[in-house]
């Protein structure tokens, strides 16, 4: 990505990714990731910045029965220095998309829009000018629009009907060193 000082308090920045994934080789699942996004970071007082983000995501996929993933997606992000050692994060995002089920037998597919939310919580600790020690937790959030009808595992006989959420729950530590470049 590119960023731009516009002032003292404020930088632009545009940003771009292009990533694949090939689960097996050559497989029917294997696809290539692009986002393209612009954001900006406003610095409120000495201590405290804020940005936000914009942009566009998609995923196109190998296997032609299945049709490209794409959805806008928003970010937020609040940082305040304590004090040189100390500074803490708290950042949210959004983003909109489609999910699939496929079916290699028949091959098969059928999409369902998704939104996605991910949170995040942040310390952080510069122990040295190049050690810094992180303490994190995050949750991502995911929901497919519609209803969809299950049998019950325990009883065969009955079904319920009810959206498709996942919630996961991250936590942890990162220790992370920058050594001396030799030409600086």
């Amino acid at each position: 990505g590119i960023a731009y000082k516009i002032n003292s308090k404020n930088t632009i920045s545009l940003a771009g990714r292009v990533s694949g994934s090939d689960y097996f080789k050559n497989g029917t699942l294997a696809s290539k990731y692009y986002l393209l996004s612009a954001g900006l970071l406003h610095r409120l007082t000495p201590k405290t910045d804020i940005s936000v983000e914009a942009g566009y995501d998609w995923r196109d996929y190998n296997l032609p029965a299945l049709s490209a993933s794409e959805g806008p997606r928003f970010g937020g992000l609040v940082r305040h220095q304590f004090s040189a050692k100390f500074a803490a994060i708290v950042s949210a995002s959004r983003s909109a998309g489609e999910a699939f089920d496929y079916t290699e037998a028949s091959d098969q597919a059928s999409s369902f829009k998704t939104l996605s939310g991910n949170y995040r919580a942040e310390m952080e600790w510069n122990v040295t000018p190049r050690m810094s020690l992180n303490v994190y937790a995050a949750a991502q959030t995911s929901s497919r629009e519609g209803l969809h009808t299950f049998t019950d595992p325990e009883n065969p006989s009955l079904t319920f009907t009810r959206s498709l959420e996942e919630q996961i729950y991250i936590g942890g530590l990162q220790w992370s060193w920058k050594p001396k470049t030799p030409w600086v």
